[in-house]
């Protein structure tokens, strides 16, 4: 599937998701553990599945703090990001002399960065950003504790850390996780993924398929709700829909493990008429909208009705 042709084809944008600017409540509770990454210093972790939005999150939260001070290391191989990368990367982005390169010496670079960041820590404060920490191994992150052992003038810890991770390593080093704090993304509700679907792929879709994928997408991180609205969308175009039917949305979705029973509420119609419409019994179609059994042509019996429904309610403009 060619994500960006499919989304031209229903005359979408070639990225939908991308201006979206959708306050959720997992970016309203990274906000106070950045906050205290900021004002105190701290050192926190925000977690979750690939996809659940950290960094977006975190990016929203920095965003607002202008005099911030963000310091990011780049490294692809997060395995073999070393104390010394950091330190390097701390004192190439925060040295106010262009000219000073990084100390070779292990001690000489420990003391010019106590130096600099002493000095960066006095114009305003200074935040470690690391992503995909869950690579890192536990020697560097002894090193984020020592790191923050440095003091200046009288004055420690000079910066604060936040790692974006899969995984809670601080926790697994006892020094280290008693004097830390993490968070865990509780990816999207169902009214925050209907907010985003509606404004990314809404008009491509006929009524009731926003509420089909949005429910698909509750408790789930973005990356699969997006998904999912992609796979809707090539199956209406594999279909030749003019627009995202109620069944290429219960196709789509289906391969996420989406209930078939609330596919079919989204359609309007009762077990008891599937059953009569499919010649199944009632608790044969209870059994297959739950996902208690798989059915093959119960499940392909199911869908022509759905099918044959949700054409009825295009041809009269969308009443049941």
């Amino acid at each position: 599937m060619n994500r960006i042709l499919t989304r031209r084809a229903f005359n979408l944008p070639a990225d939908p998701w991308s201006q979206l600017d959708l306050a959720t409540a997992d970016s309203a509770r990274v906000r106070p553990m950045v906050d205290a990454a900021i004002s105190a210093q701290a050192m926190v972790a925000i977690l979750g599945p690939r996809g659940a939005g950290k960094t977006r999150a975190v990016s929203a939260a920095l965003r607002a703090h202008r005099n911030a001070q963000v310091v990011e290391t780049v490294r692809l191989d997060k395995e073999k990001l070393s104390l010394g990368d950091i330190q390097s990367a701390l004192i190439v982005d925060l040295r106010t002399d262009q000219t000073e390169s990084p100390r070779r010496s292990g001690e000489a670079r420990s003391r010019q960065l106590r130096r600099i960041l002493g000095e960066a820590a006095d114009r305003g404060p200074v935040v470690l950003l690391i992503d995909d920490s869950q690579g890192l191994n536990r020697h560097t992150l002894r090193g984020l504790k020592r790191l923050r052992e440095l003091s200046y003038g009288g004055r420690a810890p000079l910066l604060g850390i936040v790692l974006l991770g899969q995984r809670d390593m601080l926790q697994e080093i006892d020094e280290i996780r008693l004097r830390s704090d993490g968070m865990w993304m509780e990816c999207l509700l169902e009214g925050e993924a209907r907010t985003a679907l509606q404004q990314a792929v809404g008009r491509a879709c006929e009524p009731g398929v926003i509420d089909v994928l949005a429910q698909a997408a509750s408790g789930k991180p973005w990356l699969d709700m997006i998904d999912s609205a992609d796979q809707a969308l090539s199956c209406a175009m594999a279909a030749g829909h003019g627009q995202v039917s109620l069944v290429d949305a219960m196709q789509a979705t289906n391969a996420h493990g989406a209930s078939l029973k609330a596919l079919a509420q989204a359609a309007g119609v009762s077990q008891a008429q599937i059953a009569r419409s499919t010649g199944r019994s009632e608790t044969q179609v209870s059994r297959v909208l739950s996902g208690e059994r798989r059915d093959a042509e119960t499940q392909k019996a199911i869908s022509d009705f759905l099918n044959q429904k949700q054409q009825a309610i295009s041809a009269t403009g969308g009443a049941r």
